[in-house]
């Protein structure tokens, strides 16, 4: 099982956190509800993509844009884990 795989024992907050951390560098590691998180197109895709695997689901079309994928809080609401 790797870091973005969802378990049992992780919330859905910690669990899009391990998402994130595969994908921003070791200084971005410490990251808050509303911290612009600054991805390019390919870093929101591979969130993205890393995303629909960790919580077995699949993203509307409507929901892949630069503003979901903004903040740990907007990527949460885009879940419905807020």
């Amino acid at each position: 099982m790797n870091a973005t795989q969802a378990t049992p024992h992780r919330s859905a907050h910690e669990q899009i956190i391990a998402v994130l951390r595969v994908h921003l560098p070791p200084e971005r590691q410490a990251i808050r509800d509303d911290e612009d998180l600054e991805l390019d197109s390919l870093q929101m895709v591979a969130v993205m993509v890393d995303l629909e695997e960790a919580f077995g689901t699949q993203l509307a079309e409507s929901a892949i844009r630069k503003e979901t994928f903004r903040s740990l809080r907007s990527i949460a609401a885009c879940l419905g884990a807020s």
